[in-house]
């Protein structure tokens, strides 16, 4: 029997935020603003067409909680295949990005850096997935 969530206890009312994100050049695009505190789980990248692995054109994207670094994604090296998702690396509590930079205060924006290399453009949905944490 499955285990219910109490949305009373804190770190149990989870969220996820699905932002859809076109791009054909370098930018930033915000994603959405934290209405309460909020912790990045994990974040993932979905597109309906395949995206190839280039190292001649590809976007990175770094994602940013109140401008503080939590997670980089990059096509280069890293194709996405139609209907399948691929995961922003490391959104992990040591490394780049401490648990400190996953935390939203509330009214704290989410955005997501695009840096294009070359030439491409993109159609794809971010899937921000996390929990209030007050």
């Amino acid at each position: 029997m499955p285990i219910a969530r109490d949305p009373n206890v804190l770190g149990q009312e989870f969220y996820d935020a699905i932002v859809p994100l076109s791009a054909s050049a370098t930018g930033t695009a915000g994603l959405f603003t934290a209405p309460r505190a909020f912790r990045i789980d994990s974040v993932e990248v979905f597109s309906d067409t395949t995206i190839a692995s280039s190292g001649a054109n590809y976007f990175t994207f770094n994602l940013r909680v109140g401008g503080r670094s939590c997670g980089t994604f990059t096509i280069n090296g890293n194709a996405i295949t139609a209907g399948t998702s691929a995961v922003f690396t490391p959104l992990a509590e040591t490394g780049q990005a401490p648990i400190s930079n996953r935390v939203a205060a509330k009214g704290e924006l989410v955005d997501c850096v695009l840096t294009l290399t070359g030439a491409l453009t993109i159609n794809v949905r971010l899937v921000v997935h996390g929990r209030y944490v007050g």
